[in-house]
């Protein structure tokens, strides 16, 4: 377990799910300068105790592992920035019996350039996941959200991918996604009009009105 530091940027990323918290400190020195690490907190009744560290076990310097992360019950989706370049997709942990937290899947998708693009906003459910990314800038910037799921099996891998956003309104990453049971919602503030898209998983991305990502 690597050490906290006082500038480890602690609280990067949060979330909570019933009795436990889940929180990035995207400098800690686990696998190098500024690899990251998550920190999951589980409260025992009387108050909150750190019951786990996870890391990449591949990690490496500058990845910022755990800018952006989603915690549900037993599994733990957590993004990476990667400035060293190469693969920068979200990881998947799953706690096993013995309260550890193992690595399940690497969500790599086929199209997105590491080199050029930045996870923004990551989203989990117990069969589907949700990855927004920015590619570009200004007024070449491109904001998509690529989907993930599980078969049958328990393997995940790539569904589909669509593109919610282009142009200066997309720049910055303005996308919040939120899941509660099979469904999925898109917060697009960016632009002059805001709006919230809502989405089923079932088993594509499909809006009400019909349209499918």
């Amino acid at each position: 377990t690597a050490p906290r530091m006082d500038d480890d940027h602690f609280g990067e990323a949060v979330d909570v799910h019933g009795d436990r918290i889940a929180v990035g400190a995207v400098w800690t020195e686990a696998r190098g300068e500024k690899s990251g690490a998550v920190y999951v907190f589980d409260h025992d009744g009387v108050g909150w105790q750190q019951s786990a560290q996870v890391i990449d076990s591949g990690g490496r310097a500058l990845d910022h592992f755990g800018s952006e992360l989603d915690l549900h019950g037993d599994m733990l989706l957590v993004g990476r920035e990667a400035e060293s370049g190469g693969d920068s997709g979200p990881i998947l942990f799953r706690r096993n019996s013995g309260g550890e937290w193992v690595e399940d899947a690497r969500l790599l998708d086929s199209e997105t350039d590491p080199n050029s693009a930045r996870i923004v906003e990551i989203v989990l459910n117990n069969t589907a996941a949700l990855v927004a990314v920015e590619e570009g800038g200004g007024d070449d910037t491109v904001l998509g959200v690529v989907t993930f799921e599980k078969d049958a099996d328990g393997a995940w891998s790539e569904h589909s991918r669509g593109e919610v956003g282009r142009g200066a309104d997309a720049d910055g990453g303005k996308l919040v996604l939120a899941s509660v049971g099979d469904r999925f919602y898109l917060g697009m503030p960016g632009g002059a009009v805001g709006a919230v898209k809502h989405w089923l998983a079932d088993p594509r991305l499909c809006a009400e009105d019909g349209r499918c990502v």
